[in-house]
């Protein structure tokens, strides 16, 4: 571990480079369903089979991790370049944390939210910062791959979590204005 404690390493205030853009679309299913809020029960049920999901992860996630590999590949032979390079980047990363929560793989939504938060942070999608994400994609596709057991993807959360903060922090350092 670095010495250097991470939250020295605070992005939510550090000065965003990029921020997202936030939609509202319409509430059409509230539209139907009208006002008046939905019976407990139903709320229940609806996270019970959120819960119960069997769904195979891995081929949803293997598509953002090709979508990122072009991505990257692509910034790095300087075919994007400024904020389209962050934007090819952030989408795969954006539909990761989403989709790591939705098939109940919080080690997968916590890593991208971190990558996603580093990114809007930064000025230059340099070598550097590729290599971290890079490292990291890898990382996620090896936990994916192995299926691990909610209780042991737990235990390692905390590991991958830390090792990610301090290649943040190394990078940061080595980046010092």
């Amino acid at each position: 571990m670095i010495d250097t404690p991470y939250e020295k390493v605070d992005f939510a205030n550090m000065p965003r480079q990029r921020n997202a853009e936030f939609f509202n679309p319409p509430n059409i299913l509230k539209q139907k369903a009208g006002s008046g809020g939905i019976a407990p029960d139903l709320i229940q049920k609806a996270e019970d089979m959120i819960n119960r999901n069997e769904q195979d992860f891995r081929p949803i996630a293997e598509n953002y991790f090709e979508i990122l590999d072009a991505a990257s590949h692509k910034v790095k032979d300087g075919e994007l370049k400024g904020q389209d390079a962050f934007e090819s980047v952030l989408y795969p990363l954006s539909q990761l944390k989403a989709q790591g929560a939705m098939f109940n793989q919080p080690i997968v939504s916590d890593l991208a939210a971190m990558l996603i938060n580093f990114l809007e942070v930064i000025d230059d999608l340099d070598e550097q910062a590729i290599s971290i994400l890079m490292v990291h994609k890898m990382t996620l596709q090896a936990v994916i791959k192995k299926k691990l057991p909610a209780d042991a993807e737990a235990a390692q959360n905390q590991t991958l979590k830390d090792a990610l903060k301090d290649a943040c922090i190394r990078y940061f350092q080595r980046n010092k204005a």
